[in-house]
């Protein structure tokens, strides 16, 4: 039985814009929150796979018990079941591009491979991932073109190959911090 994405729901009310693409087993979304307040954040987890790649803002953000603290481009991969939230420190500007989606939407062995390796990137405004983000948010303003799911399908494949790519080259981020009290206990819950 496929797993659809739950129906989000939406938070604050200082958002200067907000793109949202909702198909079966996929959603993206791109919000931007003028003055984000941290009460407009909740702790989740939930059965779908999450690439946050974040543009602008003041925060850290947590994904069990890693701490990761976010500059512009930086790009993280959230597996399915992994309990994580944003951290605002500042009401600075906060900008971000989301995808959420289930195995059943794309290949099961790149996603197998990019997920088992590295969840941190940090990218630059040069990179093709932002490029491909951009384009997903153009199709987000107008979902109903023809060829707007195989779009979507497509372009979340090629973020997962210049992800896969990356993580040949790179190694594990300098600026991850691991919770100590935390981490006996996710590896624990795991087991």
């Amino acid at each position: 039985m496929q797993k659809t994405l739950e129906k989000s729901f939406l938070f604050g009310y200082n958002h200067i814009m907000d793109a949202t693409n909702e198909l079966k087993n996929y959603r993206f979304t791109y919000r931007d929150i003028e003055r984000p307040q941290k009460n407009e954040f909740s702790r989740h987890m939930h059965h779908y796979y999450e690439i946050l790649f974040f543009l602008e803002g003041d925060l850290s953000y947590v994904v069990e018990d890693k701490v990761y603290q976010l500059q512009p481009y930086d790009l993280l991969l959230i597996p399915s079941t992994k309990y994580h939230f944003a951290n605002i420190l500042s009401p600075a500007r906060y900008r971000r591009y989301v995808i959420d989606f289930t195995p059943a939407y794309t290949e099961e062995r790149l996603l197998k491979e990019v997920y088992s390796k590295g969840k941190y990137f940090h990218l630059d405004e040069s990179s093709e991932i932002l490029r491909v983000f951009e384009t997903l948010r153009d199709f987000s303003e107008n979902p109903l073109e023809p060829y707007n799911e195989l779009a979507c399908k497509t372009l979340l494949t090629e973020i997962l190959l210049h992800l896969a790519r990356l993580q040949n080259r790179e190694n594990a981020p300098s600026d991850t911090v691991s919770n100590s009290v935390c981490s006996p206990i996710v590896e624990y819950i795991s087991n």
